[in-house]
């Protein structure tokens, strides 16, 4: 009951229109629902996305493009959203995909002229209302798990997608790794995830909370845990991030090193950071590839230490480098009125840690980078693992399965 008063709250303050509309248009019942918002993407790309064999589903895809966009993406968003739902002035409609199996396709319309997306909410925006619009449905009976899954339209889903054990009240995060058919994508893809392994690792080492990959494609969250955060973030980069963050603070986040979801590397500039500018950034040579200096996580975690030896009549034991980025952050000022309200050492460190989240401890590395300056990721991950040849990228994987 607690749950339903939550959802139901949210639906009746925070989801988006298109919501309430999609109830009047759901007439079945699925066992599932999967959100992907869409922009200029090919106009096959759910029988790229789908595995075979699904069933009993209901697919909801979020067709956008912001205001700003560039026209030439625009009128290729648009062509897709006719190829897939026809030559139609509505704003959202039910089209079959695989009617024996029970699959059908809830298509919104926010690329016609009317409708785009403000330019500062973007893809943020667009999974809010087909992960709102999956809540809704959801609390109405049309869906029977209790799960948003989310993905995008490059990513490939793995067989036993649907089928695989989840953890109970608990974001789920599926394993992933990006590939590509161009050889040069490809190999910078696997250089971007070598990154993204690299930060994730060096968290875990801190002994961070906050130590798990945040990609939007690889999500599975429960409904429960959305509605109590108030759903994705309206922004057009890093709403997977920041929703992540606020997640952490009311749920468990597990981590499903398989099945893993295959993603594209590409090159793309649709948004302002992640893995497709990244990509488009990149050096051609990997060995000029800049990141983090390990003696920034050495300083995060000397952090995390401090504040698991925290009292609340003790003063903050001084570190000369990180105090200086803690100070920046505004940190102090915190912790001073952490110890006059809590009055037990774990109220504290819960305290200390959900301040210290995951955004405040990527701010924290940026500023001690101002001591430690970003160095080549190759050559880092030459010292930590202990050789200078070898696939850095598998045992960054293995280690992460066995932590």
């Amino acid at each position: 009951m607690a749950n339903d008063s939550v959802i139901d709250q949210y639906l009746a303050h925070y989801a988006e229109p298109e919501a309430a509309f999609a109830r009047g248009l759901v007439h079945k019942t699925y066992q599932n629902c999967l959100i992907i918002p869409c922009f200029d993407e090919t106009e096959n790309f759910l029988s790229q996305v789908l595995p075979r064999g699904i069933a009993d589903l209901l697919v909801i895809v979020v067709i956008n493009a912001p205001v700003s966009a560039p026209q030439d993406a625009v009128d290729r968003t648009a062509k897709l959203l006719a190829g897939l739902a026809g030559n139609t002035s509505r704003t959202m409609g039910v089209i079959p995909y695989t009617a024996a199996q029970n699959v059908d396709v809830l298509v919104i319309d926010r690329v016609s002229t009317s409708r785009r997306l403000p330019p500062n909410q973007g893809v943020g925006l667009a999974r809010k209302i087909g992960a709102d619009i999956s809540l809704e449905l959801y609390q109405h009976g049309s869906i029977a798990e209790p799960w948003l899954y989310s993905t995008d339209a490059d990513a490939t889903l793995p067989g036993d997608y649907f089928t695989t054990q989840l953890e109970d009240e608990a974001v789920n995060l599926f394993g992933f790794h990006h590939k590509s058919q161009d050889e040069r994508l490809h190999a910078k893809g696997q250089l971007y995830e070598t990154y993204l392994r690299y930060y994730v690792n060096r968290l875990s080492y801190a002994r961070s909370p906050y130590a798990y990959h945040t990609l939007a494609s690889t999500m599975v969250i429960p409904v429960s845990g959305y509605a109590k955060v108030r759903g994705f973030p309206k922004r057009n980069a890093g709403e997977d991030f920041y929703l992540l963050n606020k997640l952490a603070k009311v749920v468990d986040i597990h981590s499903l090193h398989t099945p893993r979801i295959e993603l594209q590397a590409r090159a793309s500039t649709r948004v302002p950071y992640g893995t497709g500018p990244a990509i488009q950034h990149m050096p051609e040579d990997p060995a000029c590839y800049l990141s983090y200096a390990p003696e920034c996580f050495d300083e995060l975690k000397a952090v995390l230490e401090n504040i698991r030896s925290s009292e609340p009549d003790s003063p903050w034991r001084s570190l000369e480098v990180a105090d200086k980025a803690l100070q920046v952050l505004g940190f102090f000022e915190f912790f001073t009125r952490a110890q006059q309200q809590f009055k037990s050492s774990s109220t504290l460190h819960k305290a200390l840690h959900q301040w210290l989240d995951g955004f405040r401890s990527l701010r924290f590395i940026h500023e001690i980078r101002h001591e430690y300056p970003d160095v080549p990721l190759l050559e880092t991950l030459g010292l930590l693992l202990g050789t200078r040849s070898g696939d850095y990228l598998d045992q960054l994987r293995n280690l992460e399965r066995a932590s």
